[in-house]
């Protein structure tokens, strides 16, 4: 929902968090100042229904302490307005800043919390309803996340089969394994995402196979085929041919699906959520 303020952080010599809307970000380029007008277009149209990923795609805490201590290859991000800086490709020796419900600390640990019901609150005003299902930023969090996402109506926690829970005691993360449809102690219902399809991750991948392959073992055993994919797939600002080749994939993929399971009913979480929510094997 939202991004860092860099001039206003800079302001405090990297102190104090200032973050803003998504939407305001889009205005500072000019070639994206009409991205969320398209946004509501296809949520209209029913191609497009976004659900709550996070306030900002950040663990704020580690990425300010960071700044604060001067380190170098953060600086230089933070001057270009770039916070995702991966651990691979850098040699700064630290956790990841894009996990935002990780924690090292109480502090952290109030801060995340804090900014799920912010970040909901935000979600509701952006785009007029609530948002029913929850995907957590790099398949971490914690049990008190899913408490925070209940108290705001959040029903469906979408991840994949393990979720990295943090411990402020232990720098590893407790690995939790879900099943489609299990219930949590807030009665919530895990969504498991099941199937891939991200060809800008490796281009030698026939992404279009692999995928139907993922879909089809889903299917196999009787379950619905949530499909991960990721927007950089179909981003062509920078790089206009990644663009199209993408979305001819996808094109090739929603084709093949439909020629191979021609009674396939395309839904989104939330829909998918109500359904298993009322079907009684799960209950």
């Amino acid at each position: 929902m939202a991004n860092p303020d860099f001039p206003k952080i800079k302001a405090t010599d990297y102190t104090s968090y200032h973050y803003e809307l998504f939407t305001k970000t889009l205005t500072s380029y000019p070639k994206h100042k009409n991205s969320f007008n398209l946004w509501k277009q296809g949520m209209k149209e029913g191609l497009f229904h976004p659900q709550f990923h996070g306030r900002e795609h950040l663990q704020v805490q580690r990425w300010l302490d960071f700044l604060e201590n001067g380190k170098s290859e953060t600086r230089k991000a933070f001057d270009l307005g770039v916070f995702g800086l991966s651990t691979t490709v850098t040699t700064e020796k630290r956790k990841s800043y894009m996990a935002a419900y990780d924690w090292d600390d109480c502090i952290s640990q109030k801060f995340v919390l804090e900014s799920i019901l912010d970040g909901l609150s935000l979600f509701k005003s952006v785009f007029g309803y609530k948002s029913l299902s929850a995907i957590a930023l790099n398949y971490v969090w914690h049990p008190k996340v899913e408490k925070a996402l209940s108290e705001y109506g959040v029903r469906y926690i979408q991840g994949g089969y393990v979720q990295k829970s943090p411990d402020i005691r232990d720098e590893a993360f407790t690995k939790v394994r879900h099943f489609m449809g299990q219930h949590n102690n807030f009665q919530q219902i895990y969504l498991i995402r099941n199937c891939q399809f991200e060809p800008s991750s490796n281009p030698n991948i026939d992404w279009v196979d692999r995928c139907l392959d993922d879909i089809k073992r889903a299917f196999t055993w009787n379950k619905p085929a949530i499909i991960e994919m990721h927007r950089v797939n179909f981003i062509g600002y920078i790089n206009p041919k990644n663009r199209a080749d993408n979305l001819e994939k996808l094109n090739q993929l929603l084709k093949k699906i439909i020629q191979k399971w021609p009674e396939v009913e395309f839904m989104t979480s939330d829909q998918l959520g109500q359904i298993i929510d009322k079907d009684e094997k799960y209950n």
